[in-house]
């Protein structure tokens, strides 16, 4: 449509241009009658050209000016038209510059709105990730509690979005946020520098965590598979020994390790059900038939339930830091992922 306009502004005459052609032609006409006009006979004396020269001389005489006037008019109007095409050229340049300058503006626009969505998006999705990472340590932290003497497993969320953000220009990130917050009455610049911050301290914070839980569970499997496998040839020594394989604690054993359903043996079951109450039984024994074999039996018992009970008390220590920090980084009112939260919040797209 202002395309259109502005051919038509080249094709159609302005009123100045056509009323010069008009009184042109007009006056070219009017020289074809002025000899007739100017050497006929009039009673006026003022006008009375009869005593003119010959015809040649009253045509050129009297036409040649009305001609010269009409090829003024036609130079002035050359002229006239050519300013009005260089006046039209230079508004057809200028509007192309702007339009050009439009589009380049409304380019920059929408890729700042795109950034402006992959941004909020990534930051959205890491939020979600943190979350379901706390939620995950709290179930953690209470199967450790319940059973610190099994291999519980940190099943912690996986979230590639971090490594995305990474891979965002910061500086193209930054003008899009500048670009979106320019009309608006927000602080918004040292909440973005806090929140990269905060990024990076949950992705080392994560990755800590999963190298720590990695070295604390193959330690802990590593000595249940070890103490197990003595405890096996202590209980293949007992079923064996005079009075001992009578002992009402040995059926307790069998009916731990053969339990039905259960993926693992329960240490800390047999550490309660069977050792301690095995080693007080030895203790009532140590002076019977064969003390050399209730002393070793006795001592390799309390041996295992020490290392045991150091297992424990170790994963009690990892359980209360755990807890530490899930208390300073997880809660849901913590300010780090309020903060993360206020940002997403305030990028309204």
């Amino acid at each position: 449509m202002e395309q259109e306009t502005k051919f038509k502004e080249i094709r159609n005459w302005d009123r100045v241009t056509i009323s010069l052609l008009i009184f042109s032609i007009v006056l070219i006409i009017f020289s074809f009658f002025t000899p007739y006009l100017f050497t006929r006979y009039t009673s006026n004396s003022n006008f009375d050209f009869t005593k003119t020269g010959a015809i040649g001389d009253t045509l050129g005489g009297i036409m040649n000016p009305f001609i010269a006037l009409v090829g003024i008019l036609i130079i002035f109007l050359a002229f006239y038209m050519q300013i009005k095409a260089n006046q039209i050229q230079r508004k057809i340049f200028n509007d192309t510059l702007n339009r050009e300058k439009e589009k380049e503006i409304d380019n920059e626009k929408k890729e700042n709105l795109a950034r402006l969505k992959i941004i909020k998006a990534l930051l959205y999705s890491l939020l979600e990730f943190y979350k379901s990472s706390g939620k995950s340590l709290q179930v953690f932290i209470a199967k450790e509690k319940d059973n610190p003497l099994s291999g519980n497993m940190y099943s912690s969320p996986t979230s590639s979005a971090y490594q995305n953000f990474l891979k965002l220009d910061l500086l193209e990130s930054y003008k899009a946020l500048v670009f979106y917050f320019k009309d608006k009455n927000i602080s918004w610049e040292e909440d973005f520098i806090k929140v990269l911050d905060y990024l990076h301290f949950y992705d080392e914070l994560l990755k800590g965590l999963k190298l720590y839980y990695e070295k604390q569970l193959k330690d802990k499997i590593d000595l249940i598979h070890s103490e197990g496998e003595k405890l096996n040839s202590i209980v293949n020594t007992m079923i064996v020994t005079p009075v001992v394989k009578d002992f009402e604690v040995l059926r307790s054993y069998f009916e731990i390790v053969r339990r039905e359903n259960s993926r693992e043996t329960d240490i800390l079951k047999l550490r309660e059900d069977f050792i301690k109450p095995a080693i007080l039984k030895l203790l009532e024994y140590k002076n019977g038939y064969d003390e050399y074999i209730y002393i070793n039996l006795l001592n390799s018992l309390s041996l295992i339930s020490k290392k045991l009970g150091n297992e424990i008390f170790q994963s009690e220590s990892y359980v209360e830091n755990l807890e530490d920090v899930y208390n300073k980084n997880f809660k849901v009112n913590d300010s780090k992922l309020l903060k993360i939260e206020m940002l997403i919040n305030s990028i309204k797209i």
